[in-house]
């Protein structure tokens, strides 16, 4: 149905539209939704009725299975209930994502509101699919009551790390710490980008692909460094010089600021960020200089290390520039 919808459509559109018109695309109107939507609950129902055939033909030559004459009644229900759960998803992110300004993908706080609302949709879900499954309650909810001590321990112990998954998870998303796509650093050195905020869960992926899982129980009491919500950023290099060269030092020094300040811009000089560049130490085979810079831009990405390579860049210009040579760290 859906090609020879858009087909229909593409010739009318075109027909009646100005060749200066702003094309719209099929998968952007209102007539392909609703009609998507029909032929979804058409292939639904062509499955219903073929397992309908099904029991007919068991039925025919008479062949008996226990509850197979409600079964029919049960795929129906399980299927047409799956197919709207899944499209109420759809419409309740759409809706969210349209009311906080955002995109389904990258939903910030309203995340929290997206869980609470996907929990009661599944949660109706279940007891739909219950109630046609005719699964008894009674006994299983006695059974949790009468099982021995130690199974209610286990059970106890089990709940009470879900729990702190969960209430940890929801506190982070509430919080406004982090969202997905942040770039973030944890206090165990555990650093990357945050691939997924889940229910009991943290998704992280380094910088070398690895993908690392955190539970959010161990997040609740963890330092957490957003590097995506920093604007300034630091670049700082200690320098090694021959004793020999201590007389050219404080030249070389205001090189390397005059260098700095030509190769970047972004350089922050009004004073409310440090800009050093400083004879720091005696040391037994070098003298050490220190080159403390700091700049409007964020710590992380490819501005940052396309600014970091200026930053060197600059020092080796002023350092050759007063024919002088770093002093190599000896084994």
């Amino acid at each position: 149905a859906l090609p020879t919808i858009r087909f229909m459509y593409d010739q009318v559109y075109f027909a009646t539209k100005s060749a200066d018109s702003d094309v719209k695309p099929f998968r952007n109107t209102y007539m392909f939704q609703i009609t998507d939507l029909i032929s979804q609950i058409a292939k639904i129902a062509l499955f219903v009725y073929i397992v309908d055939l099904f029991n007919i033909v068991i039925e025919v030559l008479d062949l008996h299975f226990p509850r197979m004459t409600e079964f029919s009644q049960m795929f129906a229900t399980v299927a047409y209930t799956l197919w709207a759960t899944n499209r109420i998803q759809k419409f309740k992110r759409y809706v969210l994502s349209q009311t906080f300004k955002c995109t389904p993908e990258k939903m910030g706080r309203a995340k929290v509101l997206d869980r609470i609302l996907e929990a009661f949709i599944y949660g109706i879900m279940v007891v739909i699919l219950f109630d046609a499954l005719s699964v008894p309650f009674g006994f299983a909810g006695k059974s949790i009551f009468t099982i021995g001590s130690i199974g209610t321990l286990t059970v106890s112990l089990a709940s009470q790390t879900l729990v702190s998954n969960f209430l940890n998870g929801l506190a982070l998303s509430v919080s406004d710490k982090i969202y997905e796509g942040d770039q973030v650093v944890f206090g165990d050195g555990t650093k990357g980008t945050v691939v997924s905020l889940g229910w009991m869960e943290t998704v992280i992926r380094e910088s070398d692909e690895i993908i690392v899982s955190v539970p959010n129980s161990q997040l609740g009491s963890r330092r957490i460094s957003n590097l995506s919500r920093i604007h300034q950023c630091q670049v700082k290099q200690n320098l090694r010089f021959h004793y020999e060269d201590a007389g050219k030092l404080e030249k070389v020094m205001e090189d390397i600021k005059d260098s700095i300040r030509e190769a970047c811009p972004r350089l922050i000089l009004d004073g409310s960020r440090a800009f050093r560049v400083y004879w720091n130490n005696y040391n037994s085979d070098h003298l050490e200089v220190v080159v403390d810079a700091h700049f409007f831009l964020p710590p992380t990405g490819n501005l940052y290390y396309d600014n970091r390579q200026k930053v060197l860049q600059a020092i080796h210009k002023a350092v050759t520039k007063n024919e002088i040579e770093f002093a190599v760290e000896k084994d």
